[in-house]
């Protein structure tokens, strides 16, 4: 399974993959830094049905459907990481699967 980095600064690390077995788009995250809030350690899982993937694209600008999904993720990964992966999807009406933990 390819996986793609969108992001490693700051003790914030955000990676993409497709999921093999139903083509939904996973994002993985992993906080590890102080903040002026205090200690922030967790790791965080957003899913997006694959049903939802073509919306995702089209609002991130894809000019054709036949392009690999991670590559226009990484292409445009400062639209969507800037408002916060969650919050952008929602912005867009993906309401995705999350879950987050505690390490």
């Amino acid at each position: 399974m390819r996986e793609v980095t969108l992001q490693d600064r700051d003790g914030h690390h955000v990676a993409v993959s497709m999921r093999a077995d139903d083509g939904a788009l996973v994002i993985r995250g992993d906080v590890h830094r102080t903040s002026p809030w205090g200690v922030e350690n967790y790791e965080y899982s957003i899913v997006v049905s694959p049903g939802d993937v073509p919306r995702v694209l089209s609002a991130l600008g894809a000019p054709d459907e036949g392009m690999d999904p991670l590559d226009v993720m990484l292409a445009h990964r400062s639209d969507f990481l800037l408002a916060g992966e969650r919050a952008w999807l929602r912005s867009i009406g993906i309401e995705p699967e999350f879950s987050s933990s505690e390490v």
